[in-house]
């Protein structure tokens, strides 16, 4: 179609360098126009071109943004969890230790002549050895429980902190990227005016150029 329109000007330009020094003005004219008529064309092609790149570019941040929400309520569910834990391990901690002085109390308050009783009431020496050693496991169990949930719930904080701080960077992430996707809707926008724009300016030097052609016809 281009080809067409410019084998029709480039006849109508040599009718009108015939025709003399008048004509001549609206040659040049029709040569102006057309040459602001490719110029329209390659701006239109070119912002376009980046409307689309642009809106690809769009596309990509709302994709990383679904990722980044999911990931949030992901890591919100883990934190809900690991608070349900820590109050759990608490708890196995407070029992674990309330029961430990139930049974230090009952042992040296009400239970100590019982268990010396025990004691000197031991058959043999292999006897004696063997009941001194279950009163010290005793205290040693208590002791060794009341560490093990001191440990879980120590591992249970470092936890929720750790998921706490990823949650946060999560969050800055999600907030970056709505800060973004307004950049590019505004240059979307943008570029959207500069290409309509641009159309105003094509049609009005294709009415131009085709009422030039007419005058030179």
């Amino acid at each position: 179609m281009k080809k067409c329109k410019r084998s029709i000007i480039s006849g109508v330009l040599a009718v009108a360098l015939c025709m003399g020094p008048v004509t001549n003005v609206h040659a040049t004219t029709i040569e102006e126009a057309q040459e602001k008529a490719d110029q329209l064309d390659e701006e239109k092609e070119a912002a376009e071109a980046e409307k689309n790149a642009l809106t690809e570019q769009l596309n990509q941040i709302i994709g990383e943004m679904n990722v980044a929400q999911e990931k949030l309520a992901q890591k919100q569910e883990e934190i809900r969890q690991a608070e349900d834990d820590l109050v759990k391990a608490k708890v196995d901690e407070n029992t674990q230790y309330q029961s430990m002085k139930k049974r230090i109390r009952f042992m040296y308050e009400v239970g100590n002549t019982q268990f010396i009783e025990v004691l000197l009431n031991s058959q043999n020496m292999g006897e004696f050895l063997n009941n001194v050693e279950y009163v010290n496991q005793l205290s040693e169990y208590d002791r060794d429980k009341l560490v093990d949930f001191q440990n879980i719930c120590r591992e249970v904080e470092e936890k929720e902190k750790a998921l706490q701080e990823e949650y946060v960077v999560l969050r800055n992430l999600q907030d970056a990227l709505i800060a973004k996707q307004a950049e590019v809707e505004q240059l979307l926008e943008d570029k959207n005016l500069q290409i309509a724009d641009l159309e105003g300016q094509i049609g009005e030097n294709a009415a131009l150029l085709e009422e030039l052609i007419l005058q030179a016809e």
